[in-house]
């Protein structure tokens, strides 16, 4: 019986070829959407996890109940970093200063993050350049790169101070705070030239501490010690910061971007369901023929389904390849967002998702195939 199911499936959608052509680019259509909305979804979120995962420490202290690295503003006192140095089995305590900009550049406005450090090596990767060697040097994000159309050799104003910019970071973006890179040194000097308010109730240069330990030392002990030393922090590892950073964009976007590839997936269901419905209609005499001679619901049911499976075996390469080309698209007209459509989550999600559309799509018209009069045979 399974060998007359595939026969009759295979026979009853590939005849005609143009309509079962037409089914294939429409399909693949739907899955490129599907695979581009969920792969927009993980890939905002891998960009918010990555670079405070990144960061090169053992423990990362930021200010109590704050949570997150690059989502919101973090301050700490300036004496932070004395007390955790203070502390026995602290090796380091390296400042961070974080200051929110509007670069303006080359008619582009991009919100991005300035990050000043003091010895560590940052950034941890490099696309183009080096890293920073002397005053009046910056680099800068990948992404900021190019929606700014900068380069190493170049020269770019912040605060009206201009900067030779001499590398192109990798892993810093952020769809929301893209990263610049300047020694803690250079930034103080900055805002001194630029007569910006320093250690205000609005800005503090301590926005996190790096904190690396002695080797051998337990992080759980020690980070109890930190948090009894300095209650005005909370300390986490990087790995631990990403996570966090990782659910609060998800918890922001996740909604919207949730609701957008579900809708994606009912058009997928609806579309599916139109194809199958078309096409049995526009061969009503067949299916006639297999009742008269026979034919019983399982039977009707596993041709329906050949018919879908088929149409998902060739619809979902076309669709993964065209949802490629939207995130190469999304990211040519916009570099701070990206689409990780061969995320394998992804794919495994939109392969399971399709196969089921394909199926319960195809078997939409069976009950109208159960009510068919086999004497349609006979009509012309």
């Amino acid at each position: 019986m399974l060998s007359n199911v595939l026969f009759v499936g295979w026979h009853l959608w590939a005849t005609d070829r143009l309509q079962a052509l037409a089914s294939v680019l429409v399909f693949a259509a739907v899955v490129a959407l599907m695979l581009f909305f969920e792969g927009l979804r993980f890939g905002l979120i891998d960009d918010l996890r990555q670079f405070p995962a990144a960061l090169p420490a053992d423990l990362v202290a930021i200010e109590r109940d704050v949570g997150q690295f690059a989502m919101t503003a973090s301050k700490l006192p300036q004496l932070s970093r004395s007390q955790a140095e203070s502390l026995g089995g602290v090796l380091t305590a390296e400042p961070l200063a974080l200051a929110p900009i509007i670069l303006t550049w080359a008619d582009h406005k991009t919100p991005s993050m300035i990050l000043g450090y003091d010895r560590a090596v940052f950034p941890r990767e490099l696309a183009q350049g080096r890293r920073i060697q002397g005053p009046r040097e910056v680099v800068i994000d990948t992404a900021l790169a190019i929606r700014h159309r900068l380069a190493p050799g170049d020269t770019v104003e912040i605060f009206d101070t201009p900067l030779t910019v001499v590398g192109i970071s990798r892993g810093t973006t952020s769809p929301f705070t893209p990263y610049l890179f300047l020694t803690y040194d250079d930034l103080i000097d900055i805002f001194l030239e630029a007569d910006l308010s320093i250690g205000s109730d609005d800005f503090s240069f301590v926005s996190a501490l790096l904190i690396n330990l002695e080797p051998g030392r337990p992080i759980p002990a020690l980070r109890a010690d930190l948090e009894a030393t300095m209650p005005d922090a909370d300390f986490f590892t990087p790995a631990e910061l990403g996570e966090r950073d990782a659910r609060y964009g998800a918890k922001l976007l996740g909604p919207v971007l949730i609701l957008t590839s579900g809708i994606a997936w009912i058009i997928g269901f609806l579309v599916m369901g139109f194809l199958r419905y078309s096409a049995v209609d526009a061969r009503l005499r067949e299916y006639a023929v297999q009742k008269a001679l026979g034919a019983d619901q399982r039977f009707l049911g596993g041709v329906l389904s050949i018919g879908g499976l088929l149409l998902v075996v060739l619809a979902f390469p076309l669709g993964l390849i065209g949802s490629m080309g939207l995130a190469h698209a999304l990211h040519a007209w916009n570099p701070l967002f990206s689409a990780m459509p061969l995320e394998p989550r992804v794919l495994t999600g939109g392969l399971v998702a399709t196969v089921v559309a394909g199926i319960t799509g195809s078997l939409l018209p069976l009950h109208r195939l159960l009510r068919l009069d086999p004497t349609l045979v006979f009509q012309r």
